[in-house]
C-alpha cells in the first residue's frame, strides 16, 4: 500500500529535530516488535546534528535498542 505523501512545516529546526527523532523512535519500537531487527542509516555533516542529539539524550534514547 503507497501512502500519500505528507508535508509538514515546522517553525523551528528544534521541533523538526523533534518530530523526526519521535517518529525514528516509533518507527524502531514498532519494527523491532514485528522483526527483531531495526537498521538505521545515518548521513555524516552538520545538517542533521540536532536530530541526532535528540536521539541520544532521554527520553527517546531509551526506546531506542541500540545494541
Amino acid at each position: 500500500m503507497i501512502k500519500k505523501p505528507e508535508i509538514r512545516s515546522y517553525p523551528s529546526l528544534s521541533e523538526l529535530s523533534l518530530d523526526a527523532a519521535e517518529f525514528i523512535a516509533e518507527l524502531a519500537e514498532a519494527k523491532i516488535r514485528e522483526r527483531n531487527i531495526f537498521t538505521l542509516v545515518l548521513s555524516g555533516g552538520s545538517t542533521p546534528r540536532q536530530l541526532y542529539e535528540k536521539l541520544a539524550r532521554q527520553p527517546i534514547s531509551k526506546r531506542i535498542n541500540w545494541q
